[in-house]
């Protein structure tokens, strides 16, 4: 096995930053370091943040100075907080999630049976077997029961501010705000599940967990942290902390590894569509592809593998929100 390493990651290694940057948002931050301290030819595509704060960046390596200020950082026109910096075949990104979400899927990969015999009993070549998954494993699935003491659904901020002695609470719950924000499978047309020889609605959202179970994902004490205050000007904490963690935590509910033919076109932060067969057809009408687990995925790591006569690509797949609205009862 071969693997690679940028020239920046060297760089990086060698250089440590003691800085203060006043009265600056956070993109401004990453791109002066990315300029003056990585020493790279590449570019830096950077989505712009919100918020004016005083940063200290305290002899830190580049990459860890943006990896502490992506998860404080808020997009100018979104409420969330969910940055990421990160390197593909073009360069470098400081975007955020929601912004990866918006993109259209840059292809279509579905599980199919490949070259099968014609009436002839000949076997035909597919011209599009790029498009076709090799393999998949579903490497993980939505828990609940994992994710409510995570603080994925409803936490509780406690912040102490130190100068006027005082107590805040700041209660943060998923499903109120889940349509303030961005997710890879917006909300469709209403389908009619059949559960048990019923026919049931569908939600009004995408989101992973049913209207059903409202008692068990709402309360804020699932998850509890406490900061202190300092002044009036770095909020960071407060404006991010919940709502990145919940959402970070929303994307890792579902990961599906696939292998398909080597692909150089694609590369990480690239939305992709899977069609999945179903098991069953939950629906009332003709439905073939599963009705959860298909639709728009997030790339988050690629490796390519290469013998002798094949290159094929390994990715790994993730998914905030189910591809079709759950029924109304659970």
């Amino acid at each position: 096995m071969v693997n690679f390493i940028s020239e920046e990651y060297f760089t990086n290694m060698k250089t440590s930053i003691s800085k203060s940057y006043r009265d600056h948002v956070i993109s401004d931050i990453v791109e002066k370091i990315f300029d003056s301290y990585l020493d790279s030819e590449r570019d830096l595509s950077i989505e712009k943040t919100k918020n004016r704060y005083d940063i200290i960046i305290p002899f830190w390596k580049p990459l860890d100075a943006f990896n502490w200020l992506s998860a404080r950082a808020t997009p100018e026109n979104r409420d969330g907080a969910n940055y990421f910096f990160y390197e593909t075949r073009d360069g470098f990104c400081f975007k955020s999630m929601e912004s990866l979400f918006d993109q259209e899927p840059k292809e279509i990969y579905s599980w199919d049976l490949q070259n099968m015999p014609d009436f002839t009993g000949r076997r035909q070549p597919d011209m599009e077997s790029y498009k076709k998954l090799d393999s998949y494993d579903l490497a993980s699935v939505f828990d609940m029961v994992e994710k409510i003491p995570q603080g994925t659904y409803a936490s509780r901020l406690v912040i102490h501010d130190m100068l006027k002695k005082k107590i805040e609470t700041v209660d943060f719950d998923y499903g109120k705000g889940y349509k303030d924000y961005s997710h890879l499978e917006k909300t469709k047309a209403k389908k009619m599940w059949v559960l048990q020889d019923r026919q049931i609605s569908s939600q009004d959202t995408t989101m992973l967990v049913g209207d059903g179970v409202d008692d068990l994902t709402t309360s804020p004490l699932s998850r509890q942290s406490f900061i202190s205050r300092h002044g009036d000007k770095n909020k960071y904490d407060e404006t991010t902390l919940q709502i990145r963690n919940s959402q970070l935590e929303q994307l890792h509910s579902i990961q599906i590894n696939v292998t398909i033919p080597g692909d150089t076109t694609r590369q990480v932060g690239d939305v992709i569509k899977l069609v999945l067969p179903s098991a069953e057809n939950p629906y009332t009408e003709d439905v073939s592809e599963d009705a959860l687990y298909s639709g728009n995925y997030l790339i988050s790591g690629l490796r390519h593998r290469f013998t002798a006569d094949k290159h094929e690509m390994i990715m790994e797949l993730l998914k905030d929100s189910y591809y079709n609205s759950l029924p109304k009862e659970n």
